[in-house]
C-alpha cells in the first residue's frame, strides 16, 4: 500500500486467509474502507471440526497427489475440473516442510480475540453447503465484528469464483458502492457510474468489461440497473445525462 501511494483499500479475504486479515484489519484500522470475508473463520476450532480438515489432516506428507487432490476438490468442489488440477498442482508446487508449517499456522492462529478491535464496515459471506467451515463459523465473524453484514449465498462451493461467480461479485460490487451512493446522482453505485462514465465516452459493452475486468453478463446487467436509475432508455439518454451530471 504505501509504495503503490494508496491510504485506503478494500481487503476481500477467502477461506485461510481470512485469519490475516483479520489480523490486519485490527492493527491497520485507518487503512481499511471495507473487508470482505468469503468462507472465512476466526477459531480454530470450528476449522477443525468440519469434516474436510479431517480427512486431509491424516494426509499431509503421506501422499503429495493424493493429498493436493483431496484439498483442491474439498476447496473448490468436487464437480470442478480444470480449477482443481491447477490448484492442486499449486498445491504440490510448496515443499511438504513448508507446507506443513503453513497448515500448522493457519491452524493454531485464533483470530477470535481481535473480532471486535475491527471497525471497517465488514461483509461476512459464506456458501450455505460450504463445510470446512460450516455456516456456524460465519455467524461466530458476523456477531464477533461490530456492525458486520452476514450475506448467506446457494452453493457448495468455498472459492467465489466457482460456482455462481456473478452473484458473488454482484453482492461484493453492491455492499462496496453502497458507501459512495450517497454521493452519486440517482442512488447509483461507484462500479454503475463507473460503466456509465464508460458508456459516455462511445466504448462498447466488450470494451467496458475489458477495462474493468468485468463479465459482459455484469455489465450488461450494469447497464441496465443505470437506465433504469437514471430513468432514460437508451445510450444517448443516458450518456446526455452523464455529460450534465459531470460523469462523463
Amino acid at each position: 500500500m504505501a509504495s503503490l501511494g494508496l491510504k485506503q483499500v478494500a481487503l476481500l479475504a477467502a477461506g485461510e486467509s481470512g485469519n490475516t486479515a483479520i489480523a490486519y484489519a485490527a492493527k491497520h484500522t485507518d487503512r481499511l474502507s471495507h473487508l470482505v470475508l468469503w468462507c472465512c473463520y476466526a477459531r480454530p476450532s470450528d476449522r477443525e471440526k468440519s469434516p474436510g480438515y479431517q480427512a486431509t489432516t491424516t494426509l499431509v506428507g503421506q501422499d503429495p497427489v493424493i493429498f493436493s487432490e483431496t484439498v483442491a476438490r474439498i476447496v473448490l468442489g468436487w464437480s470442478a475440473g480444470e480449477e482443481v488440477r491447477a490448484l492442486a498442482a499449486g498445491i504440490r508446487a510448496v515443499d511438504p516442510v513448508s507446507l506443513r508449517l503453513l497448515l500448522d499456522t493457519f491452524h493454531s492462529f485464533d483470530a477470535s480475540r481481535l473480532l471486535p478491535i475491527i471497525t471497517a464496515p465488514t461483509l461476512v459471506m459464506h456458501r450455505r453447503g460450504w463445510r470446512n467451515p460450516g455456516l456456524d463459523a460465519a455467524r461466530v465473524l458476523a456477531a464477533g465484528i461490530p456492525n458486520a453484514r452476514l450475506l448467506v449465498l446457494e452453493g457448495d462451493s468455498g472459492m467465489p469464483y466457482v460456482g455462481d461467480m456473478e452473484e458473488a461479485a454482484a453482492a461484493v460490487e453492491a455492499y462496496l458502492g453502497e458507501s459512495s451512493a450517497a454521493r452519486l446522482p440517482a442512488g447509483l453505485t461507484r462500479r454503475e457510474a463507473e460503466v456509465l462514465a464508460l458508456l459516455a465516452v462511445g466504448e462498447s459493452n466488450l470494451e467496458i468489461s475489458t477495462q474493468l475486468v468485468l463479465s459482459l453478463r455484469t455489465v450488461e446487467r450494469h447497464i441496465t440497473n443505470v437506465y433504469h436509475k437514471l430513468g432514460v432508455r437508451n445510450r444517448a439518454e443516458a450518456t446526455a445525462y452523464a455529460v450534465k451530471h459531470g460523469l462523463a
